[in-house]
């Protein structure tokens, strides 16, 4: 049997010399009748309807597998001759451009006619793929706001549910699917936003994990329709693709088994979005309104505000961005960690410790006797205190203000 190494994909632009379209079905069924081990993914499904996409199996060698476990022996390149000729159109290889009489030309080394049919087809119109979003974090009665910033972004209505305690929020507006995650705080954990757009799925994930916050980017892409004959699953794997992963810090990572898990998302019975909540331990009922689009029980309906709202809204809005700016994960780094965490969760007691250091600096500005040579030591110490007792004042007021409004 032969075995796969590997997949390479090639463009092949939709439509003939003489103007007329292309379908990928057409491109599907050629393959199937000369047995090769491909898929196709239609331009529609990627938003790029000029442009269809062609995958093949390779070899160690470089060689199309076939469908029919025969021995390869034609390389790739030639098989791209092959579907040029046959369909009259032009495909787009990693380097350049292979004509239609199948003679390889690089991006800076164009002829006229063809530089000007690919300035056609990337001028063309594209579809505009509809882009689902369902975000999903911890409810923190101290904290919230997220929908209502969609909102106010997109100048429209994002749909908001509380489950088993989370807050989804159903979001049609966001070109962003990490905005909601990108600003979660240690409280919100694990936080996950899950995305949607033509038949790819992706999540970007925010959890506690081995005592550190782990930030990873989870995507499926758009599988191919593969060749009817195909039917070694070791191929037909390869051919549609894996989960991939991908950790914008290094040092912050999963352990192996968790990575497994995610990998296989969307493999077995379940979607991708609902073996993904299942890893991370969202609930469920996000993937149901993401795939299904069947919202939970109690949904409600937050609109932007007006700019009458937005600015009586001002100055509360700005304590409570401050409080974001210097989120929980932040203050409470360092020595005083343990205490700083303490405070934030016990609002009264802040208070108190506020009041006290803004008392400590007022005894060693007048009170405390002269220094001499070290008196610009108790002034550090003293603006120190000032500052730390004003800080810890504003924070024990937003927390109580965010806890009465919850």
């Amino acid at each position: 049997m032969n075995t796969p190494a590997e997949t390479h994909e090639v463009g092949i632009v939709a439509f003939r010399a003489d103007g007329s379209t292309i379908d990928a079905r057409d491109l599907l069924d050629y393959l199937d009748s000369v047995r090769i081990a491909g898929g196709v993914i239609d331009g529609a499904r990627l938003g790029q309807p000029e442009v269809h996409t062609v995958r093949l199996a390779l070899d160690a060698d470089e060689l199309v597998l076939r469908s029919d476990d025969l021995p390869p022996s034609l390389p790739w390149q030639g098989l791209v001759r092959s579907l040029v000729h046959r369909f009259d159109t032009v495909a787009l290889v990693d380097d350049g451009v292979v004509d239609r009489d199948g003679r390889h030309h690089t991006g800076g080394d164009l002829p006229e006619e063809l530089d000007e049919l690919m300035d056609t087809v990337w001028e063309a119109e594209t579809h505009s793929l509809p882009l689902t979003l369902v975000h999903v974090v911890r409810t923190d009665p101290d904290l919230g706001g997220e929908a209502q910033s969609i909102a106010n972004r997109g100048n429209a209505t994002v749909e908001v549910a509380e489950v088993d305690g989370f807050t989804l929020i159903h979001d049609t507006l966001s070109t962003d699917p990490g905005v909601v995650v990108d600003v979660t705080l240690r409280s919100q954990l694990p936080a996950v936003s899950f995305s949607r757009e033509g038949d790819g799925r992706g999540a970007i994930i925010r959890v506690r994990h081995g005592g550190r916050t782990v930030v990873c980017h989870v995507d499926r892409g758009v599988p191919p329709e593969l060749t009817t004959g195909l039917h070694d699953p070791e191929t037909r794997a390869l051919l549609r693709g894996e989960v991939t992963l991908w950790f914008p810090s290094r040092r912050r990572r999963f352990d192996d088994a968790l990575v497994a898990r995610l990998k296989a998302a969307g493999t077995g019975e379940k979607s991708f979005a609902a073996d993904v909540a299942d890893a991370v331990g969202v609930p469920l009922s996000a993937a149901l309104w993401l795939e299904e689009d069947a919202p939970p029980p109690a949904v409600t309906v937050v609109g932007p505000l007006s700019k009458r709202e937005m600015l009586a809204r001002g100055l509360r809005g700005a304590a409570g961005d401050l409080r974001t700016e210097l989120s929980r994960e932040e203050i409470t780094k360092g020595p005083l960690g343990g205490l700083r965490r303490f405070l934030i969760e016990h609002p009264g007691a802040c208070f108190v410790y506020g009041l006290t250091e803004l008392a400590l600096a007022v005894v060693f500005l007048t009170v405390a006797a002269d220094w001499g040579l070290w008196a610009p030591i108790r002034w550090v110490v003293a603006i120190y205190f000032a500052v730390d007792g004003l800080f810890s004042l504003g924070v024990a007021a937003v927390t109580w203000r965010g806890r009465v409004r919850a």
